[in-house]
């Protein structure tokens, strides 16, 4: 399932796109234009503000479109 439509919290959508990856904290943030700050707090669960866009980006990545 793609992260646009998971109906999973974002943090284990978070987790498992990294997974799948291979992306670490800290190689996660820059792809996703974040901190690594940012990322932790989102992997403990804390509200991602922009979560659709991130969600977003993530589909766009897994697509080759960015």
């Amino acid at each position: 399932m793609i992260p646009l439509d998971d109906p999973r919290p974002f943090s284990d959508v978070l987790r498992d796109w990294m997974e799948r990856h291979a992306l670490t904290m800290y190689a996660a943030g820059p792809r996703l234009r974040v901190s690594k700050g940012g990322v932790r707090k989102w992997l403990a669960g804390d509200a991602c503000p922009h979560e659709r866009a991130y969600r977003a980006l993530m589909t766009m990545i897994d697509e080759g479109r960015t």
